[in-house]
């Protein structure tokens, strides 16, 4: 039985709004840019560079102010409201709800402001060192909840992602969409109100 739903971060609860730029400034990059691109979400992944630091490389690497940059990232819209207010119904219900996400510390708890509140764990490359999909994250996710894996469904927008939650023995799903999220939630907990 299912008794906690864990999400990916960027690509499920917020649009990836850093590749999603990058290809609008950089529709034709060569493997010298796409490894710089790489490179940079790698140090914010691990927590080498802060989200000021992240967003500041990105408008020089994209060859526009960080004026624009922060306007037209604003315009891909933030937290996804219609998957966070699922969120707050599956904890009404006695889920347990939890992050694990390739992302560097504070990155995630300053997006969702006070909604940080909704999840139990937090597992983010940038706290633990391990990213995804090692099985170390998932793992360590697991045991913070206090929980066997296959109590844990895992929504993640990255295929190597969903398997290596499915390795370890948790439930997992791809993320394309919200139609994803409901399909496994009618799936594999039907008790829960959707």
């Amino acid at each position: 039985m299912i008794k906690a739903v864990l999400f990916d971060f960027f690509g499920v609860l917020y649009p990836d709004t850093f590749w999603g730029l990058a290809n609008k400034y950089l529709q034709e990059r060569d493997d010298s840019i796409q490894q710089k691109l790489h490179e940079l979400v790698r140090k914010a992944d691990m927590n080498i560079i802060d989200q000021n630091g992240f967003w500041l490389e990105a408008a020089e690497l994209f060859g526009v102010s960080i004026e624009q940059l922060e306007k037209d990232r604003d315009a891909f819209g933030g937290v996804d409201t219609v998957l966070l207010a699922r969120i707050r119904d599956l904890r009404a219900s006695g889920m347990k709800i939890g992050i694990i996400s390739n992302v560097g510390t504070g990155m995630v708890r300053g997006e969702l402001g006070a909604d940080s509140e909704l999840f139990d764990v937090f597992v983010l490359s940038g706290d633990t060192g391990f990213v995804k999909p090692d099985p170390q994250v998932y793992e360590l996710a697991v045991e913070r909840l206090n929980l066997e894996a296959d109590e844990c469904l895992f929504f993640d927008d990255i295929p190597r992602n969903v398997r290596g939650a499915e390795a370890v023995g948790m439930k997992a799903a791809l993320y394309s969409g919200f139609h994803d999220y409901e399909k496994a939630i009618r799936e594999l907990v039907p008790d829960v109100d959707h």
